[in-house]
């Protein structure tokens, strides 16, 4: 695994950020991605290469011209913009989010303190930013995403690649996209050896980009998502402990109550595997107002309907039952509970009532304070072709989660 310290523009934290949140982590990269780019249009505005100012002003619906200064978090009484840039007779203000929400009244205020042919630009990896910010009305305000802006820098790095009087540029351009790759700001751009290997090296400085990868592609499953499964719009994603060896998000039902609102389909990555899964958790076998107490119930009432669920989904899927136990105490608290497999099964060899009653054992063998959890799942293996695939990838999870929507559906009463 490659160390993003390598990358020219990946910032140092050093030891004493090592055990930083996630929020701190989002402002050095918000305020980092941003000086990164202004200082990449600073280069090759002083090298005359004016390919990526153009693209940009172009992008922003500004007249080509030159770039004559460049600043950072220009303060005044109320107003901080992350960057300003200077043309002639006209300067750019620049206001960068990362996963953090737009506020209407930061922008306005922004606003506020702009000259009236100014402009206030936006970049943010939010598609909706424009959306969000509906209610402030003004000719000045402009968006972009960090996601065009790597577009625009592969395409302009693509045209120059055998260009040799360019080649510095070309350097110049890659580091910075590979940069933005690296810290998740683009669109989803497909699980490399590297993001695998993080669970076999734990290269902390890793955590954060693999983290933003998942959210990223998790992002763009949501956007995609069809109706029938529209409603598994709420993303959480789960944190990484040191000695966590896989990431997982789940996608829930916004609107689900009652006994199966912790059931959901997740997304995971370990060293092996990127795996989908509908997942059925909550409760114990005997507690009937349950998840698992439904689950058990039905899977005792209906065990050949059962059955021919699971001979209608792919052979090689895998039935995975876990044991949920405290991390400390005797009680699972809320992100406070360790997965340990207890049984795994392929689906072709769930073919008959014995084979009902053996996994009803292994349900029942599990006591208070721990409980089962359960997984129907597709795990695809790291080193195949699709993973780097962006749109492929996302197109085959979304595929996966709903011949495994039966599977969730099967817990009703």
């Amino acid at each position: 695994m490659m160390d993003p310290h390598r990358n020219l523009f990946y910032y140092y934290r050093g030891p004493s950020s090592q055990s930083s949140k996630d929020d701190k982590y989002d402002v050095q990269v918000e305020n980092n991605v941003t000086k990164s780019f202004i200082n990449i249009l600073e280069i090759l505005e002083k090298g005359e290469n004016p390919n990526l100012r153009n693209w940009f002003l172009n992008r922003i619906n500004l007249r080509t011209s030159p770039l004559i200064d460049f600043d950072f978090q220009t303060v005044s009484s109320e107003s901080i913009p992350d960057a300003v840039i200077t043309l002639e007779g006209r300067k750019i203000y620049i206001e960068s989010k990362v996963r953090a929400e737009l506020s209407s009244s930061q922008i306005k205020r922004h606003l506020s303190k702009l000259m009236k042919e100014d402009v206030l630009l936006i970049i943010t990896n939010h598609n909706d930013a424009n959306e969000q910010m509906r209610d402030v009305v003004d000719s000045r305000l402009r968006f972009v995403t960090w996601s065009q802006i790597h577009q625009a820098c592969s395409k302009i790095t693509a045209d120059i690649k055998h260009d040799k009087k360019a080649r510095f540029v070309f350097i110049l351009m890659k580091e910075f996209i590979y940069y933005l790759e690296v810290v998740a700001m683009t669109d989803f751009t497909g699980l490399n050896n590297d993001d695998f290997d993080y669970f076999i090296n734990k290269n902390q400085y890793y955590k954060a980009i693999i983290k933003n990868k998942m959210g990223a592609l998790s992002e763009k499953i949501r956007e995609k998502l069809p109706t029938d499964l529209k409603h598994f719009s709420e993303i959480k994603i789960g944190n990484i402990r040191d000695n966590d060896n896989s990431l997982w998000v789940a996608f829930r039902d916004a609107n689900a109550n009652g006994p199966t609102n912790q059931c959901n389909f997740t997304v995971d990555i370990t060293s092996e595997y990127y795996g989908i899964r509908a997942v059925i958790r909550n409760g114990r076998v005997h507690e009937e107002n349950t998840a698992v107490g439904i689950f058990y119930k039905n899977l005792t009432e209906s065990p050949a309907k059962f059955i021919d669920l699971m001979k209608s989904i792919r052979p090689d899927y895998k039935m995975l039952i876990w044991e949920r136990c405290p991390r400390d105490g005797k009680r699972i608290k809320p992100g406070g509970e360790v997965w340990k497999k207890v049984l795994e099964l392929r689906l072709d060899y769930i073919q008959n009532t014995d084979d009902i009653s053996y996994i009803k054992q292994v349900l029942e063998r599990i006591k208070k304070p721990n409980s089962p959890g359960i997984h129907i799942t597709r795990e695809i293996k790291r080193g195949n072709e699709l993973l780097l695939e962006p749109n492929i990838l996302i197109d085959e999870t979304i595929s996966t989660m709903q011949i495994l929507k039966p599977v969730l559906d099967f817990l009703e009463r």
